[in-house]
């Protein structure tokens, strides 16, 4: 508990994120409108402000772990 709905809400989305970046080759343009994010810019800003890194780095780093 303790967590604000928006936050709950983008914790999810970046879950998303993740599994997308390890799965598939697409480009981040796409996995965030398949994520619910309005564009590739604000899903970088969101997912490094989370994880630490950008969601290239985290792509070429599979011993990385997401959120």
């Amino acid at each position: 508990w303790g967590v604000a709905p928006t936050e709950y809400l983008m914790q999810q989305r970046l879950r998303l994120v993740t599994q997308e970046l390890r799965q598939t080759t697409d480009k981040l343009e796409l996995v965030a409108r398949r994520t619910g994010f309005a564009g590739a810019n604000y899903l970088c800003r969101a997912f490094r402000k989370q994880v630490g890194v950008s969601p290239a780095v985290f792509r070429a780093r599979p011993w990385l772990l997401g959120p």
